[in-house]
Formats: C-alpha cells, sequence, structure tokens
C-alpha cells in the first residue's frame, strides 16, 4: 500500500519549514558562542558535569558576571538548586504559612 501522492510534497514543504528557523538559529548560536567564549566565567561553567556550550551561554547572558555571587552556595540558590532552609527555632519559615484564621479548605 503507497501513501497519497500528497503525502511526500506534505513531509517535503514540512522540512523546509523547519530547516529555515534552525539555520537562523544556527547563526544566533555561533555569534552567542563568539561573544560568550572570551569571558572567563564561560570557561567554569563548561568545565562543571553537565554544562555545555548551549547552557553555559544561557547562564552568562542571565548573570551578567559569577563574580557578583559572595559563595558558590548563594549562586546554587539562585539557581534554584538548593531548598530554602530559613529556620527559626522548631520549624521552617514559610511552610504552613496560611493564617492564624484561615482553615486550609477555605484559603484560596
Amino acid at each position: 500500500m503507497h501513501p497519497p501522492d500528497d503525502v511526500p510534497l506534505a513531509l517535503k514543504a514540512s522540512a523546509a519549514v523547519i530547516a529555515i528557523p534552525s539555520s537562523q538559529i544556527a547563526i544566533l548560536e555561533k555569534r552567542l558562542l563568539e561573544k560568550v567564549k572570551l569571558r572567563t566565567d564561560y570557561n567554569l561553567l563548561i568545565s562543571a558535569p553537565g554544562i555545555g556550550q548551549i547552557l553555559a551561554t544561557a547562564i552568562i547572558l542571565e548573570i551578567a558576571t559569577i563574580g557578583r555571587f559572595a559563595s558558590v552556595g548563594d549562586f546554587a540558590s539562585y539557581a534554584r538548586c538548593v531548598d530554602s532552609q530559613r529556620k527559626h527555632r522548631t520549624h521552617k519559615k514559610g511552610e504552613g504559612n496560611m493564617g492564624h484564621d484561615c482553615a486550609p479548605e477555605h484559603c484560596v
């Protein structure tokens, strides 16, 4: 059984539609990499396991400079890689805050 005659034409058209944005993305990625590869922060990031060129580029463009973080923990917290652990005496701050007069079924 052969597919209808229009199927190969539709597939060819779909491939062309995908190819145009892909080529533009490649041009933009190349330009961004040229800019960020010159930075020391970039080389530090790509040396970390699991961080490739694209992720390192996105991080650099978002944070501006890694030097703005006083410690590794500060950066990990900014990147939301660690839980918030603000504790006060016996409970974690911000956990279970629904107010004193608000039962869970009535809070929105």
